[in-house]
């Protein structure tokens, strides 16, 4: 019976697979062979003249070595053209400490798949951070700085044991540590300005930006911005700047990373410039990364967010176009003849946008988690850039608003109805990051629920736009309740600073009498609004603010104040400032 049972042991269980592998270079893992590990290249890729892909996060693999030879020989012409920007030599995350590898695991699972929202393409945080974090320290240490920011205010909960005033002023001078190393290292980078260097000091700018917006730093977020799209457009333009040109073009060179980092950079500078849209002054415009004949529908939700971005970025540089002949008032003819055909062309390719969105809707809710949330914002983004390139050649016509009430109903009432499902709020595959944040008195997290705060614009512009532009009551107050109900950050949009800045607008264009009408915390936007309604009438046109730029504040506890300008029956403007106090103090 023994030799029975010994073939029939040698044959059954013939769809039993080769025993999985655990360790091993990420090549072997993927063939599913034994592999003997070898540093920095394992013997069984080498002999078999395979591309060693190393150990992830701790290092080796044929590139690394590649770079290490190139390094000792000096040729280092051959290594510039990688996919990934890397300088000569290569870091392996062991020699990091175990705080640092505390943060780095931090930000691998919870920071890089959290912060990026809805819309961000996956390959910038997931590709290019990760690779260039195993081998750039100024890279790494930014990540580290990031993550930081981001595990401090998650934690940094009354009903938490870590929030306490040592672990948080451990955390500060942890994230000042990291903050110093990166800039350290990134300041020869800076006076090399090769390829290589260049894509490095970017993507370290990126995450700059990302942490002190969500540190409540904006001044020196946008700044760090700001000197990023100057190292970009001074490569682009061959070491000098683009003179008088408002509009600096961002196209990539055709190479993956390059597309990447001027993906990231071109939707952090849309959402800054879309926060002060209303005050019309020159500033940087930015030509989209690809520009693509209008498809017939869209593959996924971000190739839809993505031409939403373009359409949005060509409304601002038409807005700011138009609003250099000053003495233009009302009508749009007294445009030059080629803003009026850039207008119609705008106007055209939102509604192509809309007919791929339709014949794309269905395949779009499916892909979507949040199901029809995702959906309805980008309906929403939809609207609000259709009422944006309607009026921007509408001179200092504030009445030109009154006519899009319905348009401003619409975008409320999506938000109203999905309150409880705002993607931008909710981390439903994070159960501890859904909890209320009741914080403790540290500025960096009092109030802001980290939890619920990503680097990509989400849900508030749409309301925020609606509060300044609807002159009625009614659906202004509901929109400011909305943005008053949460306490997040979606880059540089703020919902507690946006809810203060249109409130104080409204308070200054209508006084405080609607309050007094409407005492209740939730106002219903019906469908159908009565003429009726005492909170339907709307604000004359001489009490209205034409255009208002927010100066926000420098760190959590700072004021911010609003810049107002009124046009005057006279033709003349009026200019003043107004203080806020900061909703986090």
């Amino acid at each position: 019976m023994g030799p029975v049972v010994q073939a029939r042991n040698a044959r059954r269980d013939p769809h039993t697979g080769r025993a999985k592998v655990k360790t091993g270079c990420r090549t072997c893992k993927l063939r599913r062979v034994k592999c003997d590990e070898g540093r920095p290249v394992c013997g069984r890729c080498s002999s078999a003249g395979r591309v060693c892909e190393g150990y992830g996060i701790w290092g080796g693999g044929s590139l690394c070595a590649y770079r290490a030879a190139s390094t000792r020989s000096s040729a280092t012409s051959s290594a510039s053209a990688s996919v990934s920007p890397s300088p000569p030599a290569c870091i392996s995350i062991l020699a990091i400490g175990l705080e640092e590898g505390h943060h780095y695991d931090w930000f691998r699972c919870r920071t890089a798949t959290k912060i990026p929202g809805m819309f961000v393409s996956a390959s910038f945080w997931n590709t290019v951070v990760f690779q260039a974090c195993l081998s750039e320290p100024a890279v790494l240490h930014a990540a580290l700085t990031l993550s930081c920011v981001h595990k401090s205010a998650i934690c940094c909960t009354d009903d938490n044991p870590e929030s306490t005033t040592d672990n948080l002023d451990n955390q500060e001078t942890f994230l000042l540590q990291q903050y110093l190393k990166a800039i350290r290292h990134l300041r020869p980078l800076l006076s090399k300005r090769d390829r290589n260097s260049v894509r490095i000091a970017l993507v370290a700018c990126v995450l700059f930006v990302c942490l002190e917006f969500l540190r409540g730093y904006f001044q020196t977020a946008q700044a760090h911005l700001q000197n990023g799209l100057k190292v970009l457009a001074e490569t682009r333009a061959g070491g000098s700047t683009c003179g008088n040109s408002s509009v600096l073009p961002l196209q990539a060179r055709g190479e993956v990373v390059d597309e990447h980092i001027v993906e990231a950079l071109y939707r952090l500078h849309v959402q800054v410039e879309l926060f002060n849209s209303t005050y019309q002054e020159p500033c940087l415009v930015l030509q989209q990364p690809r520009l693509v004949s209008s498809p017939i529908r869209f593959d996924t939700v971000t190739e839809a967010s993505k031409g939403m971005d373009g359409l949005l970025n060509r409304i601002l540089c038409l807005s700011q176009q138009a609003s250099q002949p000053k003495s233009s008032q009302t009508a749009s003819s007294q445009y030059p003849s080629t803003l009026s055909s850039c207008q119609q062309r705008i106007n055209a390719d939102l509604r192509h946008w809309l007919d791929a969105f339709e014949a794309s809707a269905e395949a779009l809710r499916k892909e979507a988690q949040l199901k029809p949330f995702i959906c309805e914002l980008l309906r929403g983004y939809h609207t609000m850039a259709t009422i944006m390139a309607d009026a921007c050649l509408h001179g200092y016509d504030e009445a030109i608003f009154d006519s899009y009430t319905e348009q401003f109903v619409a975008i409320v009432a999506v938000f109203s109805n999905h309150r409880g499902t705002r993607p931008s709020c909710d981390d439903s595959s994070n159960p501890q990051e859904t909890r209320p944040a009741t914080v403790t008195s540290q500025a960096s997290c009092q109030g802001l629920n980290m939890a619920r705060s990503v680097i990509d614009i989400g849900w508030i512009p749409p309301l925020y736009y609606t509060a300044l532009k609807c002159r009625v009551p009614r659906v202004r107050l509901q929109a400011i309740q909305l943005l008053e109900s949460t306490s997040h950050r979606e880059g540089i949009w703020d919902s507690r600073i946006a809810a203060r800045v249109c409130r104080k607008v409204m308070e200054l264009e209508e006084g405080t009498c609607h309050d007094a009408v409407y005492t209740q915390n939730e106002l219903q936007v019906c469908s159908s609004l009565s003429q009726q309604d005492p909170l339907m009438s709307t604000v004359p046109r001489s009490c209205r603010v034409n255009e208002v730029k927010v100066v926000l504040p420098n760190s959590p506890t700072d004021s911010l104040f609003l810049v107002c300008r009124r046009r005057l029956d006279t033709g003349a403007w009026k200019e003043w400032t107004e203080e806020c106090n900061s909703p986090w103090t």
